[in-house]
């Protein structure tokens, strides 16, 4: 029951994340966005998954308890370095 909730909440996060893509007036706007929402949807979403699977086998998956830290240390600074070539880029042009 709490792990389909968590898939539930996961998959909205997700889907208000797409349609913030949508929404976005810059790049920089849509990098942020697709680094916060996404990100933590999706760390949400694998979680209930654990939940889910934890009821059924009864045993803990510690491998998508890894693969939701490293998705939630190396996101956000994957997103940075992204926007600030895309700034750097953008600066280049007007020069």
């Amino acid at each position: 029951m709490i792990g389909e909730f968590l898939m539930l909440l996961g998959a909205f996060f997700m889907f208000s994340g797409a349609l913030g893509l949508n929404r976005a007036e810059d790049s920089f706007q849509r990098f942020h966005i697709a680094g916060k929402v996404s990100l933590f949807g999706l760390a949400i979403f694998i979680l209930g998954d654990i939940i889910i699977y934890h009821e059924e086998t009864s045993s803990w998956s510690f491998i998508a308890v890894l693969g939701i830290l490293i998705l939630l240390f190396t996101g956000p600074f994957a997103a940075h370095v992204l926007a600030q070539a895309l700034y750097r880029q953008k600066n280049s042009k007007k020069s």
